[in-house]
């Protein structure tokens, strides 16, 4: 961590899938609006090689189930990151399955990163370059954070703080699509006159157990007193 600007990110890399598909699986669809500054709160954008990328400013947005389903028809890459408790992780699927995954948890695993799976080759020269910038050193700076970002940056050529995206990156603005539905509001409010008239109830109840005594005032309200 370098700085002092709080950071949360988590992001999906697809390749070999349209756009639009890959928002379709995802539940979501474009506002019409760019993000001129790089990825913000909830985008997507085409990057080289054929990789779709949506990214999102919060922490674990994207669930492993939905990598593995999305990577039946090509390689995924996920990756997520919180410089408040000073965790990363990128991770690659493919044929269904998570092949590997790299994190940083200095918790669990102080002066080094953990490692599951086969990962690349390039992860050793990243390891390398970052443990070597790390000495001499604070613990007030961490290099090795930026591990599991640069290992992404190489694969699908994306890392949440924008570095080395190429100049003509769009990123499009999105939005969920899933709703309510048609009769998704009348439901709600019916869920809420429920939950108000058993909260009523149990008001009720717990008055009348403290020996408070009910006044009418009209008939569908109570008003208790004691004594």
């Amino acid at each position: 961590m370098r700085g002092g600007i709080v950071m949360r990110a988590s992001w999906i890399a697809v390749r070999g899938m349209a756009r639009v598909e890959v928002l379709s699986q995802l539940g979501l669809s474009e506002t019409g609006a760019v993000a001129f500054h790089g990825p913000s709160y909830l985008t997507s954008a085409e990057l080289p090689g054929g990789w779709c990328v949506v990214s999102a400013e919060e922490f674990d947005r994207f669930e492993p189930g939905v990598a593995a389903a999305l990577s039946d028809t090509g390689d995924v890459i996920t990756g997520k990151l919180t410089d408040v408790a000073m965790f990363s992780e990128a991770s690659l699927y493919s044929s269904g399955r998570a092949m590997w995954t790299v994190s940083r948890d200095v918790e669990k695993k102080p002066r080094d990163l953990l490692v599951t799976g086969e990962p690349p080759p390039v992860l050793a020269e990243i390891r390398g370059r970052l443990k070597a910038a790390q000495a001499g050193e604070t613990d007030e700076v961490d290099h090795l954070f930026d591990a599991p970002m640069e290992l992404s940056a190489a694969l699908c050529g994306f890392r949440p703080d924008s570095a080395r995206l190429p100049a003509e990156t769009v990123f499009h603005e999105l939005t969920p699509t899933k709703s309510l539905g048609k009769d998704g509001g009348a439901a709600l409010r019916a869920n809420n006159e429920a939950l108000g008239s058993a909260v009523q109830q149990d008001i009720h109840r717990l008055a009348q157990e403290l020996g408070f005594e009910p006044v009418v005032l009209r008939p569908e309200h109570n008003v208790y007193s004691f004594g």
